[in-house]
């Protein structure tokens, strides 16, 4: 559809905390609406590394941090609501599902609502570190209370994982539209990297957090580098400064700072550039409801480059792999015992070069965001044409 062809409709995606380049969001989503729509408008918080787009009008937040700015960036986004009169309002954060809605009686009767649900937001707040103990599970059932009074008011929700859909059966309209891969961003068969002769190349993408696994993942490459030569990059930003010390402690104590690389944020390009290159994709999450009711965006994004996946062994992933074979599951709180294994593993070049182009065949076959983008757009169409 040439932008001449566009239908002429106006859409607001808005996010209070996600970054401008969000992967799910700017790449995905906006990308493929700007394919129908005439008018894409973007409000989202302003950072250094933002790229934005010519033919994406941008609108920007502060980017403090705080419940203070928090506050004021929500007060700032009901401005821009009532401003830019949208045809459609994507919104994509728990906060805005319970504050937005309540600006429907200032709009006109044609504007639609879409909430954008990424994961389980009730299980996500009652494990986030920032919080104070007593105060998660409060919070947890004070959003799922507010949800529950704001959802008659949205349009469309937006699921990015089907195990989500039973806590949403009630709601009339509901659109899964799953975090697969971009086949653009994926890499080429032909030029996978496999000469690991030398040195065999792990890496993690994502926030790094230590519910995410990160410790596991550090104990595991302690362990490889008693037997091969192995590098581990990871790419992603590290919010808690206590943990950070921990994670370069644990590098210096063990003598590991020619092995292990921490980034920090990269932007989407020059994080797939470092996947690209690397062998083994890692995914130790721990066992919260949030995660193990998931396949995580990056599962598809490792498999679409050609990596080979070790992963925590959830019941559902581990199943997946018995059907497609994307790598191993592995016992993260028992890496010492499950070594053996992992050297075994690891030492057989051949399964995981066969693993390798099986992954980018797969991610092609089975989680393109091909077949995303025409379920999304179907849903749009559905609501305003």
């Amino acid at each position: 559809m040439t932008s001449n062809m566009r239908v002429k409709k106006r859409i607001c995606v808005i996010t209070s905390q996600h970054h401008p380049n969000d992967v799910r969001i700017f790449y995905k989503e906006i990308h493929s609406l700007k394919k129908r729509y005439s008018e894409i408008w973007f409000v989202v918080k302003k950072t250094e590394n933002a790229v934005p787009e010519e033919d994406v009008r941008f609108l920007w937040l502060n980017a403090g941090g705080g419940i203070v700015f928090r506050i004021l960036r929500l007060v700032k986004i009901g401005f821009y609501f009532l401003k830019i009169k949208a045809d459609v309002y994507h919104f994509h954060d728990p906060d805005l599902a319970v504050f937005l809605p309540f600006l429907r009686y200032f709009l006109t009767r044609k504007s639609k609502l879409i909430y954008d649900i990424h994961e389980n937001y009730p299980d996500a707040i009652s494990h986030k570190d920032y919080l104070p103990k007593v105060l998660r599970n409060v919070f947890s059932k004070v959003y799922v209370f507010l949800e529950k009074k704001s959802l008659p008011h949205i349009d469309l929700l937006i699921l990015a994982e089907a195990g989500y859909t039973r806590y949403y059966r009630q709601h009339p309209n509901v659109a899964i539209i799953q975090n697969y891969v971009l086949n653009h961003s994926a890499m080429p068969y032909a030029e996978k990297p496999w000469d690991m002769e030398s040195c065999l190349h792990f890496v993690y993408v994502g926030g790094v957090t230590e519910k995410r696994g990160i410790t596991e993942a550090l104990l595991l490459i302690k362990y490889l580098n008693t037997k091969f030569d192995c590098r581990f990059h990871i790419i992603g930003p590290i919010f808690n400064k206590g943990y950070e010390k921990r994670i370069q402690d644990f590098i210096r104590f063990n003598q590991l700072e020619e092995k292990i690389t921490l980034y920090g944020y990269l932007d989407h390009t020059k994080a797939m550039a470092l996947v690209q290159k690397a062998h083994i994709g890692i995914l130790f999450l721990h066992p919260i409801r949030n995660y193990m009711e998931t396949l995580p965006t990056k599962l598809f994004e490792y498999m679409g480059n050609g990596l080979v996946v070790m992963c925590s062994n959830f019941p559902d992933w581990v199943e997946l792999n018995r059907r497609i074979e994307f790598g191993m599951t592995v016992d993260i709180f028992n890496i010492k015992n499950e070594i053996t294994a992992i050297f075994d593993f690891v030492s057989n070049r051949d399964r995981l070069m066969r693993i390798s182009k099986l992954n980018m065949e797969n991610a092609r076959k089975y989680f393109s965001w091909d077949t995303e983008e025409k379920k999304l757009l179907e849903a749009y169409k559905a609501l305003i044409g």
